[in-house]
């Protein structure tokens, strides 16, 4: 961003795109040149991705049983700095495959302890309750390196199995930007189920 001459450097915008399913063929409305985008004055500072951590959340063994019928209905919980996931839950088992594979962003800022926590789900507006946790230090990776672990989950909760990778990102590397063909958009589409 630049002052309306052109000759003082204000700063940068950066933004994240977020591809919906919305099929609609309305055009989206034009800004008019009233609108302006104001500066933020917000007090916290700039983060920088610094990394993507992806994970793989393969399976449990040995889940404490929580439920009256000897079994539970795991899920997962993980936490870094303030990004989280939250697996699917699955019914009545304490050896649960998940199979499941996200990412978190890692920002040069946020904490390096990955924390992962193991629920059993409660209905009917009860808490869920804590089977065990587990954490890693993800400043032990290596970069573009896979590491599967498994982890034991504290208060004898059972064993949990996960795979991580770390891709680091070069904080001077410059932006150069994406455009989409029409083709890589309908092939996005397809590969997203949108």
């Amino acid at each position: 961003l630049q002052d309306e001459n052109g000759s003082e450097k204000l700063g940068s915008i950066k933004f994240s795109i977020h591809i919906t399913s919305d099929l609609s063929d309305t055009p989206p409305p034009d800004l008019d040149e009233r609108d302006t985008l104001q500066r933020s004055t917000s007090p916290f500072q700039e983060k920088h991705l610094s990394g993507i951590l992806s994970i793989t959340l393969v399976e449990a063994a040995n889940l404490r049983p929580m439920n009256k019928d000897g079994s539970s209905d795991p899920y997962c919980k993980f936490k870094l700095g303030h990004q989280k996931h939250k697996s699917k839950v699955l019914r009545r088992t304490l050896d649960p495959e998940w199979k499941e594979r996200f990412e978190i962003r890692v920002y040069s800022d946020s904490s390096s302890i990955l924390e992962i926590s193991v629920f059993d789900y409660e209905e009917f507006g009860f808490s869920d309750n804590l089977i065990g946790s587990a954490e890693v230090d993800i400043t032990e990776f290596e970069e573009s390196k896979t590491y599967k672990q498994e982890l034991d989950l504290d208060n004898k909760g059972g064993v949990i199995t996960c795979v991580f990778n770390l891709s680091r990102i070069d904080e001077n590397a410059e932006d150069s930007g994406c455009e989409l063909s029409p083709d890589d958009f309908v092939a996005l589409r397809k590969t997203y189920a949108m």
